[in-house]
């Protein structure tokens, strides 16, 4: 191997031991689930939301509520007109025809999920033809996995021991 190469694959070698010495792991948007959420009519609702990982914007929801004290919906982008959502605390979602208004208040969210806030105007439904409270339920929370920095790192660590082999038998 001549004295070029051996640079280059110096070089190669300590830019491989960087990337995969200071990658930082990735951050990962939480995947909230509503656990045992329950109406003042036994109705429930069901579903997850996605939150980033600050834990201070909604980036996805999906939530059903079904008839009872009023109809029931299913809450996703494409139904709701408004979301005055203001994380950690309070998730809302509207509609505007039909008025709807859903709103979850969460006691203290963290990576791990939170109470829902009980109590007159906390997490409620409500249409023109009717209200009904949320008395019981929390949200659990899991990280959605994304790939750190290492691993992507690895395919082309792979191929840097791929080419300099290859090198090796041609020289």
């Amino acid at each position: 191997m001549n004295r070029e190469m051996r640079g280059r694959a110096r070089f190669l070698t300590a830019a491989i031991a960087a990337l995969a010495l200071g990658a930082a792991e990735a951050r990962a948007d939480q995947l909230f689930t509503l656990s045992g959420v329950v109406f003042n009519d036994g109705t429930a609702i069901t579903g997850t939301f996605t939150t980033n990982d600050a834990l201070n914007a909604l980036l996805d929801f999906d939530l059903t509520t079904v008839d009872g004290a009023v109809t029931g919906l299913h809450y996703v982008p494409g139904t709701v007109d408004d979301s005055s959502t203001s994380l950690p605390a309070i998730i809302v979602l509207s509609t505007a025809s039909p008025f709807r208004s859903f709103q979850l208040t969460l006691d203290g969210l963290t990576t791990a999920g939170a109470p829902v806030l009980i109590g007159q105007f906390d997490s409620f439904e409500q249409t023109a033809a009717g209200r009904r409270e949320i008395v019981a339920g929390s949200v659990v929370g899991a990280a959605i996995p994304e790939p750190s920095s290492a691993l992507l790192a690895g395919p082309a660590a792979l191929a840097a021991l791929a080419i300099a082999a290859r090198r090796r038998r041609a020289g």
